[in-house]
């Protein structure tokens, strides 16, 4: 739509109609019936104990294998003359006895091959990774897909506090302005869905102050942001002496990008209130959410989730979405690492839902040194050093760490010693670091941040492959 001469040559309050009308033909179209049905759903389903929710994701996942095994081409032949009928108990071992683990790369491959044949008709979607890490990666999906997906992100939202209606500001990869454009307002309001759309291409040290005056104004209930865009917005406030507050504000809802712990102190410090991270991806088969308590809770009712134990305490999630049967993915490999709650943990929520400790990201999040150590989530090396708005870690071979940082006035010679001593503890005497100063970190086509460009080998040398029958493996 940005990219529309209509849009892009209309004036302001041209654009921000448009916007409008973009809003209401959405919901028309994705707050259909399976939507509804959702958003009920998920209200029953999140109090249920542990049993029920294991024979609700027994009868989902059932109906998912026959799916497949009716209309996939790729499952047709795995799945053939298969029994699937499923007993909840028998989710506690995974389906490594069913099926082999899926990996990205055989999604790439064998996409045609993975698209359901009665996939048809004009509301089928052809979508795609923003290929930061390599080839993209392409999938498809159907109107009714999509309107479940908003509603599990909706809870989301009102975990966080909000309800339908309500104010929220939209601070992602969105080009609401020309990126060449210097002087403007660099937001919009979609009335529609009481939603102002902010770029997070324009965030410049001279642009935050009317950034914060726009949020005054506007007094948003949740604000929803790339983890790296609220960050750094909160950085220049708390750089210039300042921290939004407003008692309408109740929490900073984060995802897309893996949030490292210096960026939730950070947007929290800044904010004066919760970050609630949610974790999904392009492919639909896992999502993760962040409850009143604080806590990240695996979604059940979204898809079953298999975690692959690596060996250092993190375990590696495979997933099996429920609700896109446009092309079911069924043990698909995420490459997404986590650090498990243990197994009798009950949230204070009441939830019965899995807890997860930490999300770490992919395996190309993390550094590897050349003595085979994972460096995982490094981010603390950043902290308290005043004037570092931004930071980037570089890797372009196992015993060399370049960090790119953008800075200013505050960050001088002192911190940057400082910031190589850190960072020469935490990765050894062996490794050489280098400071790299630089105007902004780069971001990817869709305005993503990566905390971590790695450019040599594998990420993890001493893991061993995810076999199809890890007896290891726990399910929820």
């Amino acid at each position: 739509m940005y990219g529309h001469p209509l849009y892009r040559h209309a004036p302001a309050f041209v654009q921000e109609l448009l916007l409008t009308a973009r809003s209401r033909s959405r919901a028309v179209l994705r707050q259909g019936a399976a939507y509804r049905r959702t958003v009920a759903d998920l209200d029953r389903v999140q109090w249920m104990n542990e049993d029920a929710l294991a024979a609700d994701q027994a009868g989902q996942l059932q109906a998912v294998l026959r799916h497949a095994q009716l209309h996939v081409p790729h499952y047709r032949e795995q799945l053939a003359g298969r029994d699937l009928t499923l007993d909840p108990r028998d989710l506690a071992g995974g389906l490594g006895a069913l099926l082999p683990v899926l990996d990205k790369e055989t999604l790439r491959s064998q996409a045609a091959r993975l698209r359901s044949d009665d996939a048809k008709g004009p509301f089928l979607f052809r979508s795609s990774t923003s290929g930061t890490t390599g080839t993209p990666v392409h999938g498809w999906r159907n109107l009714p897909s999509i309107g479940v997906e908003n509603a599990f992100v909706e809870r989301q939202l009102m975990w966080a506090g909000w309800r339908p209606g309500d104010r929220r500001v939209w601070l992602r990869g969105d080009r609401i302005v020309p990126l060449q454009a210097r002087r403007s307002t660099f937001w919009r309001h979609d009335r529609a869905d009481n939603c102002l759309w902010m770029s997070s291409y324009h965030l410049r040290e001279d642009t935050v102050p009317g950034y914060g005056q726009a949020l005054a104004r506007f007094r948003p209930v949740i604000i929803q942001a790339y983890p790296s865009a609220a960050a750094y917005l909160g950085q220049m406030l708390l750089a210039a002496g300042r921290r939004y507050r407003d008692p309408a504000l109740l929490g900073v809802v984060t995802s897309s990008e893996s949030l490292s712990q210096h960026q939730r102190s950070v947007i929290e410090e800044a904010f004066g209130v919760p970050v609630y991270d949610w974790y999904g991806q392009f492919e639909r088969v896992i999502a993760i959410g962040t409850c009143e308590q604080g806590n990240y809770h695996l979604m059940p009712s979204y898809g079953l989730t298999e975690m692959q134990p690596c060996g250092d305490g993190t375990s590696e999630l495979i997933g099996t979405g429920f609700h896109n049967p446009a092309m079911p993915l069924i043990r698909y490999r995420t490459v997404d690492r986590v650090v498990p709650a243990d197994r009798g943990y009950l949230c204070p929520c009441g939830r019965h839902f899995p807890v997860i400790e930490q999300i770490l990201g992919r395996e190309d999040d993390q550094i590897v040194t050349g003595d085979g150590r994972p460096h995982i989530a490094p981010d603390f090396i950043f902290d308290g050093l005043p004037g570092l708005l931004e930071a980037q870690f570089v890797q372009p071979a196992l015993n060399e760490i370049r960090i790119r940082v953008a800075t200013q006035a505050g960050f001088g010679a002192p911190q940057e010693a400082l910031l190589k001593q850190r960072a020469q503890e935490r990765f050894g005497a062996a490794v050489a670091v280098h400071i790299d100063r630089v105007a902004a970190i780069e971001r990817s086509s869709n305005g993503k941040f990566r905390g971590v460009v790695r450019t040599v080998g594998s990420a993890s040398p001493t893991q061993a492959p995810v076999s199809a029958s890890a007896s290891a493996t726990a399910s929820v």
